[in-house]
């Protein structure tokens, strides 16, 4: 959970008719609950929408091979529907990126082609089953999995 509130992007794959699919995504997590936006007509919200099932990787910065901490993670993706899930979703991805508040409170200040992209963004509900953490700080291929 520690890792998941000390970084801002995951990279999120996914896989459709075509292959396999990576896109980066910034997020915000409540416990391993991780929300992020995107929008539908995207590719990997595409491929959501056909096989929610996911994987995804979040790690640190490093330099060297000690410095290698980070999290891998598999589950599922759903589009949130439920409008109280929708607020609460909003309200923790906004207290992470305070700057994202203008999309979604006042769409009319923005360009109009940026209005456009933000009006079709919604809000995706991660529900990791498997996390493994790799910490080669602890030492060199240290791995631990939580199965939820």
């Amino acid at each position: 959970e520690k890792l998941l509130a000390e970084r801002s992007v995951l990279t999120l794959s996914t896989v459709d008719e075509e292959g396999l699919w990576a896109a980066p995504v910034f997020f915000a997590a409540e416990g391993f609950d991780i929300y992020f936006v995107s929008s539908p007509d995207s590719r990997h919200g595409k491929a959501i929408a056909g096989n929610s099932q996911v994987a995804a990787a979040i790690h640190s910065p490093s330099e060297g091979w000690q410095e290698i901490r980070g999290l891998q993670i598999e589950g599922d993706v759903a589009l949130l529907s439920n409008e109280k899930e929708i607020e609460r979703a909003r309200k923790l991805y906004i207290g992470k990126f305070p700057f994202t508040e203008i999309f979604f409170s006042q769409e009319s200040k923005l360009e109009p082609e940026l209005r456009e992209k933000v009006s079709s963004i919604r809000f995706y509900r991660f529900r990791p089953r498997r996390i493994v953490l790799t910490d080669n700080a602890i030492r060199f291929g240290f791995r631990a999995e939580l199965q939820l």
